[in-house]
């Protein structure tokens, strides 16, 4: 039954633009962030007369003339979450034009209010961050008197480091500061996802980052393997979703 309602509003779009001429159809499939059919979404495009219709399994379909147009398409959750998407796209030629659609939520959707904060517990914490503070500097200053004060010939007599050893160690030292330093950056990928809401543009994220196209997608695939981020096509980008 879907289907049959989905064909007809093809047919009745089709109908309505028949009289302009060189028309051109753009059609698609909506999915959120999961990669999941959704069905029931409002979809519409600022063609004139404004064509609007409610997708059915997940598919959409408009016939338009030649132009540039706004593709707007919205759903509501079942917890009240407001799912959107905006896309740009320009007819220049009849054919067929497939723009899939993908819904995210809106960033006000995330209610401060809703955060509870206990005075008692943030205070608690305090206490505890004092503590292992000082716990960890005392473990430094032991460490360093214990630098100082033992004799290191002792050691370099009993165990000589051959040339050899030492070009092994010195390279194995190049290659761990290479690993801290793609480490390093991959973190600050995690940071950044966490305090935009677990989402951002691929295009944005390289912006903060002194590093090329390349190396920001090789640093993307590889939080991809290790299951840490989400990588989603959207239009000629990227959006970059980090995983709970």
């Amino acid at each position: 039954m879907n289907k049959v309602l989905f064909a007809l509003s093809i047919l009745i779009t089709t109908s309505l633009f028949a009289v302009m001429g060189n028309a051109a159809l753009i059609h698609g499939t909506i999915y959120d962030t999961s990669l999941t059919r959704i069905d029931g979404s409002v979809v519409g495009i600022n063609t004139r007369p404004e064509q609007r219709l409610v997708a059915i399994d997940g598919k959409y379909a408009f016939n338009v003339p030649k132009g540039n147009y706004i593709i707007r398409a919205s759903y509501l959750t079942e917890d009240l979450t407001n799912l959107k998407t905006i896309e740009n796209i320009t007819i220049d030629n009849d054919g067929d034009f497939v723009l899939d659609l993908f819904l995210l939520p809106e960033l006000d959707e995330i209610n401060e209010t809703d955060i509870d904060i206990d005075p008692d517990s943030f205070n608690n914490d305090n206490n505890t961050k004092f503590i292992i503070l000082i716990v960890i500097l005392s473990v430094i200053g032991i460490s360093v008197v214990l630098y100082v004060l033992l004799p290191k010939r002792f050691a370099e007599e009993k165990h000589p480091e051959s040339d050899e050893d030492h070009d092994s160690r010195k390279e194995e030292h190049l290659n761990n500061k290479k690993e801290t330093y793609l480490d390093e950056d991959a973190e600050k990928v995690i940071e950044i996802l966490k305090k935009e809401n677990g989402r951002m543009n691929q295009k944005d994220l390289r912006k903060m980052f002194a590093m090329s196209e390349a190396k920001m997608s090789l640093l993307i695939s590889e939080l991809e393997a290790k299951e840490k981020v989400e990588k989603i096509k959207k239009g000629r980008g990227n959006i970059i979703i980090l995983k709970k």
